[in-house]
């Protein structure tokens, strides 16, 4: 369902309107006048408007104006008497989506409604592919009774509304499972929209998910759609959920109840049906005894768990995933590796890849651009995955500290002590989420923390 505001100066033509769109579902307002129709505008953003071309002092072009400038993705249906069809077609060059003429046909209004609907989904998912680093997404690839538990999971969940927490370690494929449920469900139809809240800034985290208005803070030159909204009725993939500062998951924990939010300085209130799915490397339950993670969040995410095991648990689909990275980058590399030898499967079967399946399609891709065989030979697997004791050893604290100050420029005009305040607390605090917590574990006041941030 859509929020929709409907303008005209007479009151008979807004309910002939309104009255079909509120008996479909829909979330209906209505505006008298051009201005009227402005300042609700700028209280809240509306998935469709529709406005009477021809009124008081502020028309429907000047209301169509407005729109573009201020929530530019909002879809625009004209309504025209005969006399105004000029105006109407030089309103869809200014970029209004259509128009319908008087008197109104009801059931022609649904029908243009509901397209824009559609084309409202379209324009959420090309908003976020647009801003999104393309990834690789296949499918869920083996026959362990290990990872043949997921599929089971996947479909006993994928036809609810249930909020799903995905676990498992970095590169098992937490969002290829996330995406899996949401191709099954009624939603499938509906933008998928997935967020590392890792990667993100701990400063914009709110941003991200609940958007901002134009002047809410320093750069903020534009209003920004969030994760929320750009999910609308389809899924939002939450994808390490532990990250989350904690004055957010308060904030998180009533959307997930109240299904509706406010954009970082907006004062609307606006709705989400969105489905959540949440993933995690992290265990979460060790982080609720920490105080660093919400235990009623935690429930609220937790309804139906899913764990990913990861892939030295099912070694024997090693083979057989080793199989679709072959095609797929003979295909992109347009190479002709035609398989792999016994020498070289056995050394990648029998080590423990630390970095699950995303190292190993890494490896895989690597010794295909690299082999000058017919088959990917041992001499194409890296010294690394061989002869893993012959792997760097992670250093200790103290070498890294000599190996800083070996490798420091001092001539560069800054002390090292200031440069490692400030890349010491910066690191602290994204990887532990809190300041307080960080000021506690470098031993140093709150004050001094925010000192050292501030340089």
């Amino acid at each position: 369902m859509a929020s929709i505001l409907v303008v005209d100066d007479h009151k008979s033509e807004r309910l002939v309107m309104s009255a079909p769109l509120r008996k479909e579902g829909h979330e209906l307002e209505e505006a008298e006048s051009g201005e009227e129709a402005c300042k609700k505008l700028n209280d809240k953003v509306f998935d469709v408007v529709v406005t009477d071309i021809k009124m008081g002092k502020v028309s429907g072009l000047d209301v169509l104006r407005e729109i573009k400038k201020t929530s530019p993705h909002t879809i625009v249906i004209l309504v025209t008497a005969y006399g105004t069809i000029e105006q109407a077609v030089q309103a869809i060059k200014e970029g209004a989506y259509d128009f319908i003429t008087k008197p109104i046909d009801t059931a022609e209004l649904l029908v243009k409604i509901n397209k824009a609907i559609q084309q409202l989904d379209i324009i959420s998912e090309n908003i976020y592919l647009r801003e999104r680093i393309k990834t690789e997404v296949g499918e869920i690839i083996g026959d362990t009774e290990e990872i043949r538990e997921v599929y089971r999971a996947i479909d006993n969940i994928a036809k609810l509304e249930t909020p799903v927490l995905i676990s498992g370690e970095n590169g098992v494929g937490k969002e290829l499972v996330a995406r899996a449920i949401h191709e099954r469900s009624q939603r499938r139809d509906k933008p998928f929209i997935a967020v590392n809240l890792a990667a993100v800034p701990l400063g914009l985290i709110e941003s991200e998910l609940f958007g901002h208005e134009k002047g809410a803070f320093t750069g903020a030159d534009r209003r920004r759609i969030g994760r929320f909204e750009l999910a609308r009725e389809g899924t939002l993939f939450l994808d390490e959920i532990a990250e989350i500062p904690q004055v957010l998951q308060v904030k998180l924990l009533r959307v997930l109840q109240e299904k509706e939010f406010q954009r970082v300085g907006g004062t609307a209130t606006l709705k989400t049906d969105a489905r959540i799915i949440a993933a995690t490397n992290q265990d979460l339950e060790k982080r609720i005894e920490e105080n660093r993670f919400r235990e009623d969040l935690y429930y609220r995410l937790n309804v139906f768990p899913i764990h990913v095991p990861p892939l030295r648990e099912r070694k024997e689909d090693i083979p057989k995933l080793i199989s679709y990275f072959i095609s797929k980058y003979n295909a992109i590399m347009m190479k002709n590796i035609e398989g792999i030898s016994r020498d070289a499967l056995d050394v990648l079967v029998r080590y423990d890849w630390p970095g699950n399946i995303r190292e190993l399609q890494n490896i895989i891709q690597r010794m295909i651009i690299q082999s000058r065989h017919a088959l990917l030979e041992l001499e194409d697997v890296p010294l690394e995955i061989r002869e893993p004791s012959k792997k760097v050893k992670k250093m200790d604290f103290s070498q890294a500290i000599d190996n800083l100050i070996e490798a420091y420029d001092f001539e560069k005009g800054k002390s090292l002590w200031d440069d490692t305040q400030r890349m010491l607390v910066r690191h602290m605090v994204k990887k532990v989420g809190e300041k307080n917590k960080s000021a506690e574990l470098l031993g140093i006041s709150k004050p001094t923390l925010y000192s050292w941030l501030e340089k």
